[in-house]
């Protein structure tokens, strides 16, 4: 756990910010080599730069909106701390409503076609996930419960962690197993690509959201979670965003099969037609 990377004098460079920014540049540079193997050219892959600043301002109000109101009795008990970001306080899926509504209306827009985009940003976004996870881990947040597994984690004394759990408590590095479980998504979607001779536009990135909702759900059970943030029992806030987001995502699925489907039928009635 390396919360401070750099401190010169009052200056700190902190280790989730900086893994943010690079899983920014990771997956700008990833989304832009699959722009080229798509022959998308180039400036309409300029364009797509542009749109991503607007996508990025709002991923981030949508994230701190959502992190607002899952912890809505503690930020109205202390709103001045709503724009107080220096500790944090961020929710992943916030900021995936709020950049995807966002980058849809940029690209339909431009005139872009949406469903390809989709597919070659794909990859990037979970590289991206990758590395901010990492990030995560260096931070101390978004930390597990406590384990047995020779792979549990201890965290140092005065950290978060510990101040929930004790200090010399084994925690599940949760971080990792979200990071890993990004990366694996990354072959995955990289291993459809190549292999799948039938593949409708759009499917990467669908399947993308399966996995991360999949991945997240599962990682739910062993993450440490402050009790306003479960539901009912075991199941949790990031789970029912998880269940929505496979919902919505299988939804998308059969809806362009459907399609598909419809129009092979009618030009099949045409050709019989003639």
């Amino acid at each position: 756990m390396y919360p401070v990377l750099l401190q010169l004098g009052s200056f700190k460079l902190k280790s989730w910010g900086t893994m943010v920014v690079i899983a920014f540049i990771a997956a700008v540079l990833v989304t832009v080599i699959r722009a080229r193997k798509y022959k998308i050219p180039p400036i309409r892959v300029k364009t797509v730069l542009h749109y991503l600043i607007f996508v990025i301002i709002a991923g981030f109000v949508g994230a701190r909106l959502f992190c607002v109101f899952e912890h809505l009795t503690l930020f109205l008990r202390h709103p001045g701390t709503i724009l107080s970001l220096q500790h944090g306080g961020f929710s992943w899926y916030g900021g995936l409503v709020f950049a995807s509504i966002c980058g849809f209306l940029c690209l339909k827009k431009g005139g872009f076609r949406i469903k390809i985009v989709g597919d070659i940003v794909a990859p990037g976004i979970a590289i991206g996930i990758f590395l901010g996870r990492i990030g995560c881990f260096l931070n101390g947040c978004c930390f597990g419960k406590p384990t047995n597994m020779p792979w549990g984690v201890v965290f140092p004394t005065g950290s978060y962690p510990t101040l929930v759990y004790g200090p010399m408590v084994k925690l599940h590095p949760t971080q990792l197993y979200a990071a890993f479980a990004s990366l694996l998504s990354f072959f995955i979607l990289l291993g459809m690509e190549r292999r799948l001779k039938f593949r409708p536009d759009g499917l990467l990135f669908v399947s993308f959201l399966i996995l991360y909702g999949l991945w997240r759900f599962i990682i739910e059970f062993f993450r440490w979670h402050e009790p306003d943030l479960y539901i009912v029992g075991w199941f949790t806030v990031g789970q029912a965003f998880s269940i929505g987001v496979i919902i919505f995502a299988t939804f998308l699925i059969y809806l362009e099969f459907k399609l598909k489907r419809i129009t092979t039928e009618g030009m099949e009635a045409i050709r019989s037609a003639k």
